[in-house]
């Protein structure tokens, strides 16, 4: 499964804007020269953490030899940017790359292509990864250094890090150097870190409204909804693997938003899902109840034809029917805080969803108005 492609959705009428707006900030900046092995046991100890709005790591094995390459060269490498979120917890802004390039290397493991999403969730969970992980073949392969084959000849090639000899200190000892910025204010949010990020790590695109989100409401509940992003039946709908700008992320929290409390949607969506996730970003106590619908909502996903899903022209992935169907099976449940209350569906409810006078005018037109919404959301759940 391919981990590094878009997922094409179909939902005419999402907005696209956020409620964050732009501020003036106080930050404090310090440079500061790490050696490369500073930087593997501050990653090792999970001091430096790589942020949830972060892509996946997506360099492949040329491109990351020849960063180590350049390091054993004595060649400057481009300077680090760390955000400190608190005492000894730093998250990565720009370089992140670079920098798991040099600890997988120093671990001797390279990530496979198709296992990195399932690496991300492990060091979301456990903040590193432990040597029962990097010794799993279905996830790494040995990091040995590899070159373009029509370049010049290196004298690096085939080298791990546990075969350097006497390079190894010289590797070890080499200084990269950061930039370490603290927001001093305003001191009720941290939004400096994805406006530092949009500027220098995206090449001119904007963050997306989920990439922020996670940045700003990253908690218990943003870990919840990247673990069930994961789910094999909620998989197979899509159709591909985890999106690159987590537009699948947004997805569940759109359709627990909506199902919890359709009856007092307002436009813009986004700045809807956005209140949703700042009540809900340590709320753990309930975590238990929004697992089991989400399971039970994929159990169904199981059993249905995928097809039922697909707007007839695009052939996209349909977000308003599967938010009629989450409704259907899940409002009562999160409403009553009730497991209980969750119920089943199949290929015939979406089937009679298609068949109603108010299809065409609830799941594909104007999909975010206030009326289509709440249109929608009663047809789903009565």
């Amino acid at each position: 499964m391919n981990n590094d492609v878009d997922i094409e959705l179909f939902d005419p009428d999402s907005d696209g804007d956020s409620d964050i707006t732009i501020k003036e900030y106080d930050i404090v900046s310090s440079p500061n020269d790490f050696n490369v092995l500073s930087y593997f046991n501050f990653i090792e100890a999970g001091s430096i953490v790589i942020p949830g709005f972060q892509r996946n790591y997506v360099w492949d094995v040329r491109k990351a030899s020849k960063l180590i390459e350049s390091v054993l060269m004595g060649l400057p490498i481009p300077q680090i940017f760390l955000y400190e979120e608190a005492k000894n917890r730093f998250l990565v802004i720009d370089g992140q790359q670079r920098l798991m390039t040099i600890y997988y290397f120093m671990c001797g493991r390279f990530p496979k292509r198709d296992a990195r999403a399932k690496i991300r969730a492990i060091f979301n969970e456990k903040g590193r990864l432990e040597k029962s992980d990097l010794e799993d073949d279905a996830l790494f392969s040995t990091f040995k250094l590899s070159f373009n084959p029509d370049g010049a000849a290196s004298p690096y090639q085939g080298l791990t890090y546990a075969s350097l000899g006497d390079l190894k200190s010289t590797f070890d000892l080499r200084t990269i150097r950061n930039i370490m910025v603290k927001q001093v204010r305003p001191d009720d949010d941290k939004s400096s870190i994805f406006e530092l990020f949009n500027r220098l790590n995206t090449g001119g695109i904007n963050l997306s409204p989920q990439e922020i989100r996670m940045s700003l409401f990253y908690g218990d509940f943003m870990r919840l909804a990247i673990q069930l992003n994961e789910n094999e039946n909620w998989r197979k709908i899509l159709g591909s693997g985890p999106d690159q700008r987590q537009k699948d992320v947004e997805i569940i929290l759109r359709i627990f938003a909506l199902s919890e409390n359709y009856e007092n949607f307002k436009k813009p969506l986004s700045k809807f899902i956005n209140e949703y996730c700042r009540k809900m970003k340590n709320h753990s106590d309930e975590n238990g109840l929004y697992t089991q619908c989400f399971t039970a909502f994929s159990e169904c996903l199981a059993d249905i034809d995928r097809n039922l899903f697909l707007e007839p022209k695009s052939k996209r992935v349909s977000v308003p029917i599967i938010e009629a169907c989450f409704a259907w099976s899940t409002a009562n449940a999160l409403n009553e805080k009730d497991a209980t209350l969750i119920r089943r569906f199949d290929d015939q409810y979406i089937i009679d969803l298609r068949k109603h006078p108010r299809f065409e005018d609830l799941f594909t037109g104007k999909t975010t108005d206030v009326d289509s919404v709440k249109g929608r959301m009663l047809l789903a759940v009565e």
